[in-house]
């Protein structure tokens, strides 16, 4: 059984499978803090096991390069 914090409030006890839907529905993040039986304290919940149901950002698009072109006008003096 897992708990939770939201808003300064301890929630729990849930299961692993509530846990997982609170991730996937972004009711909680990976930084919210979590505890289960066998933990020192409260963690991060990127920290714990239930890290690995993290949904996997996509990647970076990578920016548009720009070229630019430069031409060198002689100057001339005004007439």
């Amino acid at each position: 059984m897992w708990y939770y914090e939201q808003n300064g409030n301890r929630i729990g006890p849930v299961d692993e499978a509530t846990m997982r839907s609170l991730i996937a529905n972004r009711t909680i993040s990976i930084d919210t803090l979590v505890w289960t039986n066998g933990m020192a304290n409260w963690t991060p919940l990127q920290q714990t096991q239930l890290a690995a149901g993290l949904p996997v950002p996509p990647p970076m698009s990578q920016t548009a390069t720009i070229s630019l072109q430069y031409h060198s006008v002689p100057s001339q003096a005004p007439p």
